[in-house]
């Protein structure tokens, strides 16, 4: 049967579930499969894998130094940081930036960002293969299985199980949970 890819609010499902049921499935670990170790799939990643479920990321691509150029990291990416444990390294590798303001040509300011004091006073400015180097040291730390240079294929749910099927043929699972974060061109979602 096809396997339904709809978005699901999980705070609403999770409130219809009652609470003692909630809890107990709260205590068990669960078998998640994480398709991607982009920054979304590596950080998913490690925080269902520190919560002590089995993780297992599959990645197409070999673990190299990621390509790219360098991103800005607003201060709702510095909280999810946070979260990981990651913040301070990430600032000491990046750079602080507390304003942003563009000037045309006449040198005339044509916009400015002022981030306010407090919580969220700043941005960080950093390089993609540094952000990127900083959580796959956390993701090998919090997940013993990551599956470098395994493409997936499909994914296809048979009664309560979820199995994934791979490129070379063979599959992989069952999986309680399937996390699809293989990118904007991903043929999963």
């Amino acid at each position: 049967r096809p396997i339904h890819r709809a978005p699901v609010q999980l705070r609403h499902v999770a409130e219809k579930v009652p609470s003692d049921e909630r809890a107990a499935m709260m205590s068990t670990p669960l078998h998640i499969a994480v398709i991607g170790a982009g920054i979304a799939g590596m950080s998913v990643a490690i925080l269902l894998g520190r919560q002590g479920h089995r993780v297992t990321v599959f990645e197409r691509r070999q673990p190299s130094a990621s390509q790219g150029a360098g991103m800005l990291l607003q201060p709702v990416g510095l909280d999810a940081l946070r979260a990981l444990g990651l913040l301070a390294t990430i600032e000491s590798q990046g750079s602080r930036i507390e304003r942003i303001c563009r000037v045309d040509t006449a040198n005339a300011a044509t916009f400015r960002l002022v981030y306010p004091s407090g919580l969220h006073d700043h941005a960080v400015g950093i390089r993609r293969p540094a952000l990127y180097r900083s959580l796959w040291g956390a993701l090998t730390d919090a997940c013993a299985d990551v599956q470098s240079g395994v493409c997936v294929h499909d994914i296809a749910t048979s009664g309560d199980e979820t199995w994934l099927t791979l490129d070379d043929g063979g599959t992989s699972g069952p999986y309680d949970l399937v996390v699809i974060s293989d990118g904007v061109h991903s043929r999963l979602r």
